[in-house]
């Protein structure tokens, strides 16, 4: 069975509906449309993107068919999106009210981890990859074997041109910094993460990020 359905009307020839054929079924084809009630803010697109804020435990409906779009021989229905748990409306899908989206698990693994070796630097690096931006939501600390010193937590991107974070640590913690909103170089760079003061064989440096994910180009 072919896909498009063409509707009938009583006196002239109908207009042709976008349809796809699922196992024999009819299944409407739609596009979404932004905006609050009653205003067209147009259709989701690359330029005009969902908006989304990051929530756990909130639910997404449909409601209410917008109008039909001219696309091509067919026509496909715009629909607009509310948000909200079940019998439950908290408005229509906006800038200023977007929709909520579950967050990436993120696994802390060996690759969020590093230690000093000897007296030297604990260094933990995320290397540049094209098309790819990394992302770091906190970072903890610790050292072991000093009572009293100055150490400095640093990230840098990649090449180390830049520094995205530093901050003096003047106690051997353990300790963390959690970073809301989370921070990151952009597309095509990485991090390169440094805890000194572990400059004696002594004194024992760990690092270790707390999330880290990566987003890529759209």
């Amino acid at each position: 069975m072919a896909d498009n359905t063409v509707i009938q009307e009583p006196t002239i020839v109908g207009d042709v509906i976008s349809t796809e054929d699922i196992s024999g079924v009819k299944v409407p084809r739609s596009k979404v449309v932004l905006g609050d009630h009653g205003t067209d803010s147009g259709d989701v697109s690359v330029g005009n993107p969902m908006p989304v804020n990051v929530q756990n435990g909130v639910e997404v409906g449909l409601v209410e068919a917008a109008n039909m779009e001219s696309m091509g021989s067919s026509y496909a229905q715009r629909i607009k999106i509310v948000s909200g748990d079940e019998g439950t409306d908290n408005g229509d899908v906006n800038n200023a009210n977007p929709l909520p989206v579950a967050p990436k698990i993120v696994t802390v693994d060996s690759s969020n981890f590093s230690q000093n070796s000897g007296s030297g630097e604990a260094i933990l690096t995320y290397p540049a990859s094209s098309g790819v931006a990394h992302v770091i939501g906190g970072i903890a600390w610790s050292y072991t074997g000093a009572t009293s010193f100055v150490g400095n937590l640093t990230i840098l991107d990649w090449n180390e041109s830049a520094t995205m974070f530093s901050i003096d640590i003047t106690n051997p913690g353990p300790g963390f910094f959690p970073f809301d909103p989370p921070i990151t170089t952009g597309l095509n760079n990485g991090f390169t993460i440094i805890l000194n003061g572990t400059d004696q064989s002594s004194i024992n440096g760990k690092i270790t990020v707390l999330s880290h994910w990566t987003v890529n180009e759209l």
